[in-house]
C-alpha cells in the first residue's frame, strides 16, 4: 500500500510504489488516479461535514470531472493517429524508374536497430512527413537498415548488401540521410547524425529542396 500526505491528511492507495514506476502508463493514469481521487473525496467529506466542506468537495469534484474529460480526449486523439511505416529499400532499379518518371529525388535513411537517434528522425521527422502528404510530390522516402545485412537490387540490377551500399555512399554512421537521382548520383549534402533536433527539420527540408531543384535542373539540361 502506498501512503502520502496532502493538506495535513494521510491518504492511502491499494497499490505499491511500483505502480508509479512501471511501464503501463494507462494503468497509472486510470486506476491509480481514479482511486486517489475517490480516496480524497471520501476523506474530504468525512473531515469537512459542513457548508464550507461541501463547497470544497463540489469544487474538487468539478475539477476531477474536467481533468478526466481532458485526459480521455487526449487518449482518444492519440489512439486515432494512424500507424505509418517507412518503405524499406529493396529495389533501387525500380525506385530509379519512379524517380525519373516523376522527377523526384530518392531519400535513403541509413539506420540501425540499435540506434536511438535513428528512431528520433523516423518518429519526429520521416513518419510525420509521410503522414502529412506534403512530401508526396517532393521526394521518395526509403529506409535502409544497415545491420539487417539484407541484399537489395542496385541501380544496375545487381545484388548488393545494405551494409555495402552504406560504405559506397559513405553512410556508415547512423543515422545518415542521402538524396540520390535516378542514376545513383548524390544530389545534396549528406545529413550525418543528429546535432540539434530543433534544427534538424530545417536541415532536412533544405536538403530535399536542393536535391529537387538539382534534379529538375539536370532534367531540363
Amino acid at each position: 500500500m502506498l501512503l502520502f500526505k496532502l493538506s495535513g491528511y494521510v491518504f492511502s492507495l491499494p497499490y505499491s510504489e511500483r505502480a508509479f514506476t512501471g511501464c503501463d502508463t494507462d494503468f497509472l493514469s486510470c486506476h491509480v488516479w481514479a482511486c486517489l481521487v475517490l480516496n480524497i473525496l471520501v476523506r474530504l467529506v468525512y473531515y469537512n461535514r459542513n457548508e464550507e466542506g461541501n463547497m470544497l468537495v463540489k469544487n474538487f469534484l468539478l475539477l476531477f470531472i474536467l481533468s478526466f474529460s481532458v485526459a480521455a480526449y487526449v487518449i482518444a486523439a492519440t489512439d486515432d493517429i494512424p500507424e505509418v511505416n517507412i518503405i524499406p529499400l529493396s529495389d533501387l532499379q525500380q525506385d530509379a524508374l519512379l524517380s525519373k518518371s516523376k522527377k523526384l529525388p530518392i531519400l535513403i535513411a541509413f539506420t540501425a536497430d540499435y540506434c536511438h537517434y535513428c528512431e528520433v528522425i523516423k518518429d519526429e521527422f520521416l513518419k510525420p512527413m509521410i503522414l502529412s502528404g506534403d512530401y508526396t510530390d517532393k521526394v521518395l522516402i526509403r529506409e535502409a537498415e544497415v545491420n539487417s545485412y539484407t541484399n537489395i537490387r542496385g541501380f544496375s540490377g545487381e545484388q548488393i548488401g545494405l551494409d555495402n551500399l552504406a560504405v559506397q555512399y559513405r553512410a556508415t554512421m547512423t543515422p545518415t540521410i542521402i538524396l540520390l537521382g535516378p542514376e545513383g548520383e548524390l544530389l545534396a549534402e549528406r545529413l550525418v547524425g543528429v546535432t540539434t533536433v530543433d534544427f534538424y527539420g530545417g536541415y532536412l527540408d533544405n536538403a530535399i529542396d536542393a536535391a529537387l531543384a538539382q534534379l529538375r535542373k539536370t532534367g531540363k539540361d
